[in-house]
């Protein structure tokens, strides 16, 4: 027998849905409520507004997000530092367009309700912070085996990182193949801004 969600994860989905068709200024709590199949009372019960469901929802987006990017930034000893630097474009390029819990994020961040834009922005920012760190530490790495010949760590990291972001809202919603296009982005990435370097000294 299959066991039966909690109501607060159901609430949770069907918001999702309603914010990402309706966005949030046109999804009322009477939505959510029919959308779940309780009273508008008794969803209150649960969450006490809508402001706060479309919080625990963006919370839990980023949370899942630091989870991943803690995971796919991970430095091994093992692995060069430059195929480090392709397997993280690659794979968060394929995690943005697959994923619509980011697009979600995507949605909101550029669109926000007025009341949330503060937090929206505030919260990504901690987000790109951390990940510019986290490619900064493989840059590292690839600095101490010689990999690399990189004179400014932080700045090299933010040039990475925005060339990552930008490939992914040009391309996320492309319904093709961008494998190739990555592969030439960290190409050049890679030869022209490191890898070249290291090669001259």
């Amino acid at each position: 027998m299959q066991e039966k969600k909690p109501t607060k994860l159901i609430i949770i989905e069907k918001a999702i849905d309603l914010f990402s068709e309706k966005g949030y200024t046109g999804t009322s709590m009477e939505d959510i409520a029919k959308a779940v199949g309780i009273r508008k009372a008794s969803l209150y019960s649960h969450m006490p507004g809508k402001e706060c469901i479309f919080t625990t929802i963006f919370d839990m987006i980023v949370d899942e997000y630091m989870e991943y990017m803690e995971k796919l930034t991970a430095v091994t000893e093992t692995q060069p530092a430059g195929e480090k630097l392709r397997d993280i474009f690659y794979h968060y390029v394929h995690y943005n367009r697959s994923n619509a819990r980011m697009k979600f994020w995507d949605r909101f961040y550029y669109f926000p309700p007025e009341s949330l834009k503060d937090y929206i922005y505030s919260k990504t920012d901690k987000t790109g912070e951390y990940f510019e760190g986290r490619i900064s530490a493989v840059l590292e790495q690839g600095v101490r085996r010689k990999e690399f010949a990189c004179a400014d760590i932080a700045n090299t990291a933010m040039t990475f990182y925005y060339l990552l972001i930008g490939f992914v809202m040009s391309t996320t919603y492309v319904d093709r193949n961008v494998d190739k296009d990555i592969e030439r982005c960290v190409s050049i990435f890679l030869n022209g801004i490191c890898l070249k370097t290291a090669k001259r000294s």
